[in-house]
């Protein structure tokens, strides 16, 4: 089977597919830039909106569907993993935290259900035919993205953007992720160029877009875009010098191993390539795992709550961290997806979740085995990107611009594994499918645009949050005593929508007490605490404002909760020590100046501690 034939599909409604592959393009793309983030938000919206049209597609054929075996074992992990995702979610304590997710994060269950729904689409929608077009949309894809990014680093970008980073940020909002998405569309570019099932035409713009790729990655200097494209390059050039020689194929694979041991020792700071791959942000990332697998050790069953990392970093970070890298500085991530699912999940999370991916990894094997000639290629390319969105997760957040492809990729592994004996086997006849056709024609629309609806209230509900909170930090003037009462009522409008982002009322209860209203601002960050007593950024706020209002027993008793939530903070203890000695208390202030002196005497905190902590 060396060209591209015609392939049974499992789902009647071939107009799912567009709404899949145009869908997930425009989670890639969509920014929005009078919210006050943004990114993730559009991107959360677009892959709700995008999920809710096809669930009517999956629900109006699901008798069909469920017929086939492999569907029924996927539709199986995913599943087990919802249901798992879902029983976190109801147990973490901030709600909105775990279903909508974290600030500029938005990994919460509602992205992880959108997610689950594309990967279950594009498992019965994508077979051997329409699986081209729709690589062919992620070349396109890959190029708009590749040369938006040489634009950026050329200094020429039509969006003005805030940005702290190589100016590689693409549509997805840093260099990490700029590199992690455009690894994945060069490699599907790369398969193409061997697969001569697909016009020339196509096979010389994959060339291009590869080129394009590669010195967008490279000049966004992130590591990890480079290490994807050696990931998803050397796996596809393994299986194809495979199929042609066994000896050869193992040879490559064996080549390949030992330059990636050697790759995983240089970003480690050991051994030769030390100079070429190693960043500091490699080494800032053992310090997230290890106070994820923390808490996951003393979280065990549900963890710490569903996106809710970074309520719990800084208590379980390391005194290292700190000590280099700042005192207040936090993380809301593990970065590392499948410690972010056992740290935040809990147990069943993280199985659920690895039997899923250990399910794709199988069908892929299945495939590449059963598969021939072009056929096998194209299989071989979907999971050669598949890998690189896997080895991403691995280093990096999971990003929806980026997680959208790895879900669908594995959702078109799973439908090309399933070869023409499997698939016949267990598919009804074309009569069967003819005799529902028409009901699922009625009951199709009905479910999709029932879904489609209240996808879009509920997105619109969290637009109004963005806007709103773009308009006040845009109001914002404490020294315009004039703009007072416009920025008050802006700042209580935001605080007031329903499923506003938690630090978007922080920000602007703290705007509402810098511009003349301390006790309205005080009053909001005291119902957040009531609320979400692991609120450190409310919590240090209310110290701040407590200490400027003199009513310092209060200050103290918000700084001593802070030393609960972050015990490394010597920021937090130098001005804990300083109310003490206040309120001549000095017995408290030395014991607080010996604290400091313990683990951070060589720190500015620490001498300042040692010359003013006295009585």
């Amino acid at each position: 089977m060396s060209g591209i034939q015609k392939h049974h599909t499992d789902n009647p409604n071939r107009g799912s597919m567009r709404v899949l592959v145009w869908g997930a393009s425009s989670v890639t793309l969509g920014i929005w830039t009078t919210f006050q983030d943004p990114f993730n938000p559009i991107k959360l919206a677009l892959i709700l909106i995008t999920a809710a049209w096809l669930l009517g597609h999956l629900l109006a054929n699901f008798k069909i569907l469920i017929k086939n075996r492999i569907n029924q074992s996927l539709i199986f992990f995913v599943s087990i993993f919802m249901l798992a995702l879902m029983s976190a979610s109801l147990v973490t304590d901030n709600k909105r935290i775990a279903f909508i997710g974290d600030n500029q994060r938005n990994n919460g269950l509602l992205m992880y259900l959108g997610l689950s729904i594309i990967l279950l689409t594009a498992a019965v929608n994508i077979n051997i035919k329409n699986i081209i077009k729709t690589l062919q949309t992620m070349l396109f894809l890959g190029a708009f993205l590749s040369i938006y990014g040489l634009f950026q680093i050329s200094g020429v970008d039509i969006v003005k953007w805030n940005n702290p980073y190589n100016a590689v940020i693409s549509t997805v909002g840093n260099p990490n992720f700029a590199a992690a998405i455009m690894a994945i569309m060069a490699t599907v570019s790369f398969g193409l160029l061997f697969n001569s099932a697909v016009t020339m035409f196509y096979r010389i713009f994959s060339l291009l877009v590869c080129t394009l790729s590669l010195a967008s990655i490279y000049l966004s200097d992130a590591r990890q875009g480079l290490i994807g494209i050696a990931i998803g390059f050397g796996t596809f050039m393994s299986i194809w010098i495979y199929s042609r020689s066994r000896i050869l194929g193992f040879g490559f694979m064996g080549i390949g191993t030992i330059v990636g041991v050697f790759s995983i020792l240089g970003m480690l700071q050991i051994g030769p390539l030390t100079s070429f791959l190693y960043k500091g942000s490699v080494t800032v990332r053992g310090f997230y795992w290890r106070a994820g697998i923390e808490m996951f050790r003393e979280h065990p069953m549900f963890g710490v709550g569903v996106d809710r990392y970074g309520a719990y970093f800084k208590e379980y970070r390391e005194v290292g961290y700190p000590l280099n890298y700042g005192f207040n500085i936090t993380s809301s991530n593990a970065h590392n997806l499948p410690i972010q699912m056992f740290a935040t999940g809990g147990i069943f999370v993280g199985l659920t979740f690895l039997f899923l991916n250990i399910f794709v990894i199988w069908r892929a094997i299945k495939g590449l085995r059963s598969l021939q000639g072009n056929q096998r290629l194209l299989i071989a390319t979907i999971f050669s990107a598949w890998l690189v969105y896997q080895a991403t997760s691995f280093i990096s957040i999971d990003s929806p611009g980026i997680a959208v492809w790895g879900w669908l990729l594995a959702g078109g592994i799973v439908a090309l594994s399933k070869n023409s004996n499997e698939s016949t086997k267990q598919n009804p006849s074309s009569r069967n499918l003819k005799s529902n056709r028409s009901s699922i024609n009625v009951l199709q629309p009905i479910l999709s645009f029932t879904f489609l609806v209240t996808a879009l209230f509920f997105t619109l509900i969290l637009f109004r949050g963005e806007t709103n909170m773009f308009h006040t930090r845009a109001v914002y003037n404490p020294q315009n005593a004039a703009n007072s009462l416009y920025l008050k009522e802006s700042a209580l409008k935001t605080i007031n929508l329903p499923l506003i982002n938690p630090i978007y009322k922080i920000t602007s209860a703290s705007f509402l007490a810098n511009s003349g209203f301390p006790n309205e601002g005080i009053a909001v960050l005291e119902d957040i605490v009531s609320k979400d007593k692991r609120s450190d950024d409310a919590l240090n706020l209310l110290a701040t404002y407590y200490t400027q209002l003199n009513q310092l027993e209060l200050a103290i008793e918000k700084r001593i909760f802070l030393t609960n939530l972050d015990p490394w903070n010597a920021a937090n203890y130098l001005e804990l020590g300083k109310l003490y000695k206040a309120t001549e208390n000095f017995e408290k202030m030395n014991t607080v100046k010996n604290k400091i002196l313990s683990f951070a005497p060589e720190t500015a905190e620490g001498k300042t501690a040692l010359s003013e902590l006295t009585q």
